[in-house]
């Protein structure tokens, strides 16, 4: 699984293989079990349970960094923390 949450941006979780439970703490203990392929993304309204696209998320451990449809904000930081 992985794991993304820096300061100012969207706290993310997505899970590759196996079982993952996610728990926001403070909410009334809202909980979702991420399968392979899903997500789940921490929003003002709590966590939300999505999909992704695997290559995409997992190239990362090729040495690829894929960019696509992202803004230079978002370019810099990822490109800062893989050097």
């Amino acid at each position: 699984f992985s794991v993304t949450a820096y300061e100012g941006e969207t706290a993310q979780v997505a899970v590759a293989t196996g079982k993952v439970a996610v728990q926001r703490d403070g909410h009334e203990g809202q909980t979702v079990v991420l399968l392979p392929n899903q997500q789940a993304t921490l929003t003002q309204k709590g966590l939300e349970k999505g999909t992704f696209d695997p290559a995409e998320l997992w190239a990362w451990r090729d040495g690829v960094l894929l960019f696509n449809r992202a803004k230079w904000p978002q370019i810099e930081n990822r490109l800062e923390r893989w050097y």
